[in-house]
């Protein structure tokens, strides 16, 4: 039998408790007054006296059972009946208690709105019964007893909750040092043994299993377990090893869906493959990343409904192991494909190298193999020059002069393409080096003897540098021979030769103001036989800035070449800073 539009006084001091409720209660045709605590719950049942009142125990002001003894006491309110409605105090004494202080019924949160509606209806159509009149002489505590009773319930209470907070803060605390633990470990199989063996040790859960997720064959294995014996162990690896669909398990599901599985009892589910006995309750939370599915944990214990879909610190901690071998992968991977391109590039140099080998040794056997008969073209000539000059004609005379010429020119060339190939297949020697000092003796050496004191030299003080002698010596050589060649033409001729610190690096330089270049074409320079110029304008072999180029690579620097046409030129080079 349904009372329709009975008023029904809720007290809750959760507004969102206390709006579900109404909700309830209105859409079913009662009428609805609300108070967040005990003190406004009497003001407002004396204003409008309600044929029922539900109420919350836990509240500030005044909390559920003091407003039960006033309101038992109240001699306009104690016939109305009276529900306890909690989720704090669920134990068989407080119910005990909250009915010996009058109260009508005692109702644990929560309740399907099916079954809060039938224990209302049962509670209104009781007070209207005979019966009722058997419940009103029943005598309430004394203030002694009241007291005793009301004391007993709140050390129940605050023992209860120290007791889940103590648990609370034990596996916050190894959740924490679990979660700062997967930052320093590198192995995925170490970081899931540490998860697994934390969830089982520390937090407390009898028995823990990883199921690792297989995206090319879309199945579940049994990556690590924990809390089983060892004869379970292999029965979990034959019963559970879910290929190829990983829907055929609720691990499986769980996978699938993406969703947390409570099985609260293992014998009323049949979706459930029995592999211990002793197992009542489950519980399968999906391990993974943005998108990224990376197993299922699985936990297992011998108590009914020993779990809670919302395991909020265990699902933490599976995000946190998601996070932590998605990273692990990740560097797994980075550290393959740099392993991967390092041994690419050694076989790349070595092969390089083997090509520059076969190419400077090729040079080096051809070169000498060539000298021969120019040798003896120049040799002839020379001969033929002695012996037969009264005897040729003028155009024969110029011929053998052009042949000479050009065997002349072609030994050159050999000469500076073995200069070459020795740069590259020479053992560098290193020793300190006075780069002052050397310059001043080059300069000494290659000027003109035709030109003394016509060509300016400007040399700045010049560090030390530890290098090979020879090989820089061959560079000082060729770029100031470049500089007093091009600068010939100037009436007055000027070579300036400095230096400047660029932190690991020493730049040298050599300027002068002669002819200059198209700075456009400064990178050509560098390039074998590249000349600006034509033979009968300059002579040379397009090899000696190679040479130069070639010698600073090798000690670890870099050359350039800034110019403009007919307003000089200046080549730079930069060695490492001095080091023995």
């Amino acid at each position: 039998k349904v009372i329709l539009m009975a008023r029904i006084l809720t007290v809750d001091d959760n507004s969102q408790n206390l709006y579900l409720l109404e909700v309830l209660l209105k859409t079913n045709g009662f009428i609805v007054d609300q108070a967040s605590n005990g003190v406004e719950a009497l003001e407002a049942a004396r204003k409008n006296k309600p044929d029922l009142i539900i109420t919350d125990i836990l509240m500030p002001t005044m909390d559920g059972f003091s407003l039960c003894r006033k309101w038992k006491n109240d001699s306009e309110l104690c016939g109305i009946p009276f529900v306890f409605y909690t989720a704090t105090y669920t134990e068989k004494k407080d119910e005990d208690f909250a009915l010996s202080l009058g109260a009508d019924r005692f109702v644990i949160k929560p309740q399907s709105p099916d079954d809060l509606l039938k224990i209302i209806n049962e509670t209104l159509n009781f007070t209207r019964s005979k019966t009722r009149k058997l419940t009103e002489s029943r005598a309430l505590p004394k203030d002694e007893e009241y007291l005793k009773s009301y004391n007993e319930a709140l050390i129940r209470k605050l023992e209860k909750k120290m007791v889940q907070l103590e648990t609370s803060n034990k596996r916050l605390n190894a959740f924490y040092q679990v979660s700062c633990d997967l930052v320093t470990i590198k192995s995925s199989n170490d970081i899931i043994q540490k998860v697994l063996k934390a969830i089982h040790e520390i937090i407390g859960y009898q028995r823990v299993v990883f199921f690792l997720y297989d995206e090319k064959k879309q199945s579940l294995e049994i990556d690590a377990t924990f809390g089983f014996h060892e004869d379970t162990q292999l029965m979990i690896k034959e019963k559970l090893g879910f290929s190829p669909v990983i829907n055929q398990s609720l691990a499986g599901i769980s996978a699938k869906s993406r969703q947390v599985i409570n099985i609260p009892d293992t014998t009323a589910d049949k979706r459930w493959i029995t592999i211990d006995e002793s197992i009542r309750s489950a519980l399968f939370i999906p391990v993974q990343f943005e998108e990224n599915l990376i197993g299922v944990l699985g936990l297992y214990s011998s108590e009914p409904d020993a779990f809670s879909e919302n395991e909020n610190d265990v699902v933490s901690l599976a995000n946190s192991l998601a996070i932590s071998i998605i990273n692990n992968q990740t560097q797994e991977k980075m550290l393959q494909l740099n392993l991967e391109l390092e041994d690419r590039i050694k076989e790349r140099t070595s092969q390089l190298q083997t090509s520059n080998n076969d190419l400077e040794a090729f040079a080096y056997s051809v070169s000498h193999d060539l000298r021969a008969p120019l040798r003896a073209i120049t040799g002839y000539s020379t001969i033929l020059m002695e012996d037969c000059e009264k005897s040729l004609n003028e155009d024969g005379i110029k011929y053998l002069g052009l042949i000479s010429q050009n065997a002349q020119r072609m030994d050159k060339l050999i000469t500076d393409l073995l200069a070459l190939s020795k740069v590259s297949l020479s053992d560098k020697k290193y020793s300190t080096v006075d780069m002052f000092e050397m310059t001043s003796k080059i300069i000494l050496e290659i000027e003109p003897p035709d030109r003394k004191g016509e060509i300016t030299f400007e040399v700045d003080p010049l560090p030390e540098v530890y290098v090979d002698p020879t090989l820089i010596r061959q560079v000082w050589t060729n770029l100031i021979l470049n500089a007093i060649k091009y600068s010939g033409l100037k009436e007055h001729p000027l070579i300036r030769i400095r230096a400047r610190d660029d932190e690991q690096f020493i730049v040298f330089s050599v300027e002068d103001n002669g002819i200059g270049f198209n700075q456009e074409i400064a990178q050509n320079l560098f390039q074998p036989f590249q000349r600006l110029f034509t033979e009968d304008e300059f002579e040379g072999t397009g090899i000696g800035l190679t040479i130069v180029k070639r010698i600073v690579e090798r000690h670890g620097g870099k050359v350039w070449a800034e110019g403009k046409q007919n307003q000089g030129a200046k080549f730079y080079f930069s060695i490492p800073k001095l080091k023995k």
